[in-house]
């Protein structure tokens, strides 16, 4: 067997990396939360279709941001029981030897 016939896990790593997509997530939303909070003071000042395209523009990026957040959350969650469900499997084979 070559080292391409092996799967190994860290299974430290599988943790650290789900809370690092965790954390992108929440900076993300930080990052938009801030900039909108910053553009709001503007924004009152905006009027007719500068305001329109304003509101427009906000709408596409509050979706795309909950769309990578889902994907984010969802890659996590994927991980995180992947992981679990491997170190399981190994536990049960490790007992049965």
């Amino acid at each position: 067997m070559s080292v391409a016939d092996h799967i190994r896990i860290e299974f430290g790593r599988v943790g650290q990396t789900v809370e690092v997509l965790r954390a992108a997530s929440g900076g993300i939303r930080g990052e938009l939360d801030a900039l909108d909070a910053r553009l709001a003071t503007m924004e009152s000042g905006w009027r007719g279709e500068a305001r329109e395209a304003y509101s427009v523009a906000r709408a596409q990026w509050e979706e795309r941001m909950r769309s990578m957040q889902t994907l984010l959350e969802g890659c996590a969650e994927v991980l995180l029981r992947t992981g679990e469900a491997i170190a399981a499997t190994e536990d049960s084979l490790a007992k049965s030897f």
